[in-house]
C-alpha cells in the first residue's frame, strides 16, 4: 500500500500537480480546433494547458489557459497564440510571439 502511495506522489509531482500555476484569459475570433485539455507549447516545450473555452452571449469566444508559474516570464499581454496541427493525431496551442518589452501578465488567480 505504501508503494502505491509513493508511486502516486511521484506521478503527481512529475505532472506538476504541486507546482504553482497561473490562470490567464484570452479572446479569439474562432474556437475551431480548441478543446479543453490541449497543450500550450512554447518552442517545443509544454508550458500549460487549455482549461476552458466558451462562446459568450454576445458571440465572443473566450478561454482560459493554465500556465506553470515558472514559465510566466515567457508570456506577456501581447503574446499571440495559434492552434498548431503539426501532429498527426492531435493539435496544440503554440505561443508564436512574445515581446519581452511588453507588459507582463499581472499576478492573478493562482492555484496549486
Amino acid at each position: 500500500m505504501l508503494v502505491l502511495l509513493l508511486l502516486g506522489l511521484m506521478l503527481a509531482k512529475r505532472y506538476g500537480l504541486f507546482e504553482e500555476k497561473l490562470h490567464l484569459l484570452f479572446q479569439t475570433e474562432s474556437g475551431v480546433g480548441l478543446h479543453r485539455g490541449m497543450a500550450v507549447m512554447l518552442a517545443g516545450f509544454r508550458v500549460g494547458t487549455l482549461e476552458r473555452v466558451e462562446l459568450g452571449c454576445d458571440g465572443a469566444i473566450s478561454g482560459e489557459i493554465e500556465v506553470l508559474a515558472k514559465h510566466r516570464q515567457f508570456l506577456t499581454t501581447e503574446s499571440e497564440l495559434r492552434v498548431s496541427k503539426e501532429n498527426l493525431i492531435s493539435s496544440e496551442i503554440e505561443v508564436v510571439r512574445c515581446r519581452p518589452a511588453a507588459r507582463r501578465w499581472p499576478t492573478a488567480r493562482r492555484s496549486r
